[in-house]
């Protein structure tokens, strides 16, 4: 029967049962986690023993015994062959028959099965434990393997061929620090293809689904001689988009991919083997988008905005026309915001509109789980422009090889080396305004990453004696990545040459026309001196008078250069091409001592070093705020025919004067104003020249010269701070990171169908350059915090360390027919890798900083239980609660939310420029202690139950397959904000299969996420300039299908 040939998984109740399972464990390990650590240890032992015992119990009460076996899986997880059952740590392992019954096709599918194992945008986590920032320069923290071989990112090997002719995954949880090493802190995934076989073989298949599914697949597997086989894989995957879009364009995240690849196997003799694997893919799709869930803030919160030109509020009295009252949560402070007017009031990074205003006719996504964007019939080459790309798109370009060769020296001793080779280019162009606005406002964020890759592993397995077996060996690897990252907008403010209006006038000019001689304080008056001379006196290209538009290519090393802004073709607000290299070596060795026939002991010890240099070159659009020489404005502005306005009379504000001297507004005059102004001058109270400078609307103080949704225009409004330039960072460093990492390990078999084991092990994650994240450059600073000068340098982060404590069991009951799974376990982290907003005293504001946390403890309980019940039904689940907390003090502060609006209660504290700090406790009121609180990112409760069941029917047996995952929910944050909750989810699927009595023949109906549920599994929130927007990224919907296979 095939499926019984096959059983190697579990699954279990339904889904009432399964809660009270979930309530009932997760109130009993935390009640065992209420004491001291050996307590801890103690009890989740027990608790470990009595849940083994109470299946045991349920077993026992069934009456058919004959039922046959439970047949194992060979892995290599300890770089020698076993079974899942031998080895003294936690995995879960799927082989080739496994993998087909279930359908699993990419890492959600994979996510679903393994306890304790959670995914983000582009890594995965074990028991927690991931990367916390996708900045260049960041390491994961579950290596990834193809075939023992190490591979870069998770996502390559994690979407291959839809895991078509995988012999095997192999999943180990907790760190593997001597025999893995590198980024394996939390675990290590490794992927094993299928080999060459010397008799010919071959498969077709075919999968077909709504959604316009069409998948292809082609096996060939044969030998060239008496010596040499290859096998050969093909594959084409197409479905069209499972997003609606509601915008103009195709629906969005499709399929369209393929992969080839050749495996030739040569066996040179009875001692050596040599097996080389090459494949080529390209992926080339439109890429899904984030589902808007909510935005707004106060009462328009759950509304898009199409009445506000700008997102963001700005502090004012309680009887502003359009306040809006705030009762602060932390200080308890009332105050009042309304929202900001466009030129007048500053609007940061990245100076944009408001891509809905006007949009009466846009229907809102919100709360659909549809899409809104743009699609661009030319945009599908990279870097995808000029002026704008429109359309959601990614394009994968992949190159991979993998060989080994083993050398049998003699009967204890084999010899193994392994070569790596990865070569990708990762292309993509994602629409980020979340509207269908093809005009005035295509924000967008375009990215193309080249990563280059080689590693050599050499690994010596040998006896020491008959009872000591040996694995040494030595790795190194030569990485390269580069990042060619975008953040555009195709406005006529970044498309084109800035007009600085009456900033470039000389004001011996100014003199001649008005009589009014500037000067600088303390110096004469100078008649060739203008506004934009006095910026850049220390810039290496001169002042902005003349200075240039400056690019990627206009960089000096270490120091910030800067210019007039010339326009930018692509609308690049912000750009930067940054690159990583990474040495990387290690030297590893473990042995295994068998005691005797009951005790094994297990020591291995690693070194592994990281040399890395990085270097930023970033650099875009700004905007400089007129701060100390904004009273000079208001005299300038008379030579644009304007009335003499002092900054802060009439609602006057630096950026309103900035933009009428730039020619981009001018003011606005109320008329019942002028009216009584007129009437005082008439009566002689006031001169005349006073009329229009006290007539300015305070309300709104000036009128943009374009329509600011324009898409032409010669002096369009400025929104920043005002006055804009270009600029450009070029910032390189180097240095190294190593440690030593050891395993401990003490199995004890008491019998034949049963194993405990005791593990002590460390895991080391380098330390490295969060290229492209705010808070990690910074001037060169002397002992005392003061800078040196102009040179800038690189802020690293500090490499992360982990000792973990593990209790497992693993064992066979019930004449085989029960196994058991069950595992404990205690993480204590230094150096916890983060990225989050924190206060920096030198800055005297926030930043964001990817930085270390000390005292992190992880914890938890996981088990795997598989019952064969009868021949026809077989029943498994699994079940892991994890447990996390900050240790020690770590202070970051709470982001931007619409509840507490920093710009209405104090922009210090997210780090604007020219807003410092003078008084440490402003910024302590949006300070959060993390310590006490647990990790983001991590759900306490995950479990999945799986039943399978063997049916007869006419045209022969039915293989029913049922499965049902419960991820439980996690904060996105480690503030742990109810903003930032991401909601449990469920996901159950069926499969129904028939095999052909010969095995040549099979056909699999299958339906994913039956209930069609609206599942996530990522969560970013917004801050006040993009109007406090809620997104997610969405899981497929219920999709269904038919797989068919043909071997020969």
């Amino acid at each position: 029967m095939h499926y019984l040939k096959h059983a190697k998984f579990a699954l279990g109740t339904e889904k009432k049962g399964t809660f009270s399972v979930k309530r009932n464990l997760k109130n009993a390990v935390k009640s065992a986690f209420g004491e001291d650590t050996m307590s801890k240890l103690i009890n989740l032992a027990c608790l470990t023993l009595a849940v083994s015992f109470s299946f045991s119990v349920f077993a026992d009460e069934e009456e058919e015994k004959n039922r046959g076996g439970i047949e194992e899986i060979t892995v290599t997880a300890e770089k020698r062959t076993s079974t899942v059952s031998d080895t003294s740590m936690s995995i879960t392992a799927f082989d080739s028959s496994l993998l087909e019954d279930l359908g699993m096709q990419n890492a959600d599918d994979l996510m679903d099965q393994i306890p304790a194992t959670t995914r983000d945008a582009y890594d995965v986590r074990i028991r927690g434990v991931g990367r916390n920032f996708r900045a260049l320069g960041g390491d994961p923290g579950v290596a990834t393997y193809y075939n023992g071989i190490y591979s870069p990112d998770f996502g390559i090997a994690a979407s291959e061929n839809n895991y078509y002719d995988v012999e095997r995954i192999e999943v180990l949880r907790g760190p593997q620090g001597t025999l893995y090493g590198r980024n394996s802190i939390g675990g290590a995934i490794n992927y094993i293809t299928k080999k060459p076989t010397f008799e010919a073989e071959g498969e077709v298949r075919t999968i077909l689904g709504d959604y316009g599914t069409e998948q292809y697949y082609l096996m060939s597997s044969a030998p060239v001689s008496d010596s040499i086989a290859y096998r050969f894989t093909g594959m084409t995957s197409d479905r069209d988009g499972v997003q609606k879009n509601i915008g103009t364009g195709p629906d969005t995240d499709t399929l369209d991919d393929q992969n080839f690849a050749m495996t030739l196997l040569w066996n040179i003799n009875d001692d050596m083997s040599f097996q080389i694997r090459a494949n080529d893919r390209l992926s080339d799709r439109i890429i899904g988008n984030r589902i808007l869930v909510t935005e707004g803030y106060g009462d328009n919160r759950g509304t898009r905005n199409t009445t506000d030109p700008v997102y963001g509020l700005r502090p004012v009295s309680a009887d502003t026309p359009g306040a809006m009252k705030f009762t602060n949560t932390i200080t308890g402070v009332v105050a009042y915001g309304a929202p900001r007017r466009p030129g007048i009031d500053i609007t940061g990074f990245p100076y944009r509109m408001n891509p809905m205003f006007g949009r009466s006719d846009a229907p809102s996504v919100i709360g659909t789980y549809d899409v809104d964007v743009n699609h661009d019939a030319g945009c599908n080459d990279f870097p995808y422009g000029p002026p704008a790309c429109t359309s959601n798109r990614e394009k994968f370009e992949h190159e991979g090889q993998q060989a080994s060769f083993t050398w049998d020296i003699n009967e204890d001793t084999t010899l193994t080396y392994l070569y790596g080779n990865v070569d990708y280019n990762y292309d993509f162009n994602i629409d980020q305004d979340e509207t269908n606005n093809t005009t005035f406002s295509q924000y967008r964020t375009t990215v193309r990453e080249d990563v280059h890759m080689t590693t050599h592993e050499i690994n010596l397995n040998w006896m020491l004696a008959d009872d000591i077996e040996m694995t040494s060996g030595v790795f190194f690897m030569d990485e390269s990545r580069k990042q060619t990252y975008s953040l555009s907008n195709n406005v006529p403010a970044i498309l084109n040459p800035a007009n600085y209006g009456v900033l470039d006038t000389p004001w011996g000019t100014l003199a001649d026309a008005t009589g009014i001689e500037l000067a600088l304080p303390g110096f004469p008056f100078i008649p060739s001196i203008n506004m934009m001379s006095l910026f850049g006196a220390t810039n290496p290209y001169g002042t902005w008078a003349t200075a240039p538009h400056v690019d990627e290519t206009s960089g000096v090393l270490g120091r910030t250069v800067t210019g007039r802004w010339g326009g930018d073709p692509l609308g690049r607000v912000y750009r930067h091409k940054n690159e990583v290299t990474n040495d990387a070596f290690a030297v590893f060795t473990q042995g295994t001592w068998q005691i005797n026939d009951e005790f094994a002991l297990t020591l291995g010890v690693r070194y592994a070093e990281d040399e890395k240099s990085a270097l930023e070159n970033a650099g875009g659009y700004t905007e400089l705020f007129a701060s100390a020489l904004a009273p000079y404005l208001p005299a300038l502005n008379l030579l644009t025919g304007a009335p003499f306005a002092a900054i802060g009379s009439q609602g006057v504000t630096a950026l309103a004067a900035t933009n009428v001297a730039m020619g981009a507004a001018s003011y606005n005059y109320d008329p019942a104003l002028v009216a009584q102004y007129t009437a005082a001058a008439t009566a002689g109270l006031i001169p005349a020249t006073a009329i229009y400078a006290l007539s300015i609307d305070p309300n709104n103080p000036i009128t943009p010269t374009c329509d600011i949704t324009a898409t032409s225009c010669d002096n369009p409004l400025r929104l920043g701070q005002g006055i804009p330039y270009s600029y450009t960072r070029l910032v390189s460093d180097e240095d190294t990171w190593s440690d030593t990492n050891f395993r401990i390990n003490l199995d004890y078999e008491p019998n034949d169908n049963q194993l405990w084991y005791f593990s002590v092990t460390t895991g080391f994650r380098s330390g490295g350059y969060a290229l492209g994240v705010s808070g990690q450059y910074d001037d060169v600073r002397d002992e005392f915090g003061i800078s040196i000068g102009d040179d800038q340098r690189l802020v690293s982060y500090d490499q992360e360390e982990v000792e973990a404590v593990e209790i497992g069991y693993k064992g066979l009951h019930l004449d085989d027919t029960l196994q058991i799974f069950a595992s404990i376990y205690q993480y204590k982290y230094d150096g916890y890798q983060d990225q989050l907003d924190q206060f920096d005293p030198i800055r005297g504001a926030g930043a964001q900083f990817v930085s270390n946390a000390d005292g992190i403890t992880n914890k938890g309980f996981e088990t795997e239980i598989q019952y064969q019940a009868s021949d026809r039904l077989n029943i498994a689940a699994n079940f892991s609660y994890t447990e996390t907390e900050y240790g020690e003090d770590y202070n970051v502060f709470t982001v931007d939310d619409p509840i507490n609006p920093v710009p209405v209660y104090g922009l210090c504290t997210q780090g604007y420029v020219g807003c410092t700090v003078d008084d440490p406790s402003f910024a302590e009121d949006y300070t959060v202690n993390l310590k006490g609180g647990p990790l983001k990112g991590i759900p306490e409760i995950k479990h999945t139950v799986r039943v399978t069941y063997e049916m007869d029917s006419p045209v022969g047996p039915l293989w029913w397959l049922l499965s049902h995952s419960y991820t439980g929910e996690f904060s996105a944050s480690g503030v742990q904000r109810p903003l930032d909750e991401i909601s449990s989810r469920e996901t159950t699927n069926l499969n129904i299969s028939w095999y052909s009595s010969d095995g040549a023949t099979s056909v699999r109906a299958y339906i994913s996420n039956l209930f069609d549920n609206d599942n996530y599994y990522a969560l970013s929130t917004g801050d006040h300039e993009t109007n406090y927007r809620k997104s997610v990224t969405a899981l497929p919907p219920r999709v269904m299908g038919v797989d068919l296979r043909y071997r020969f």
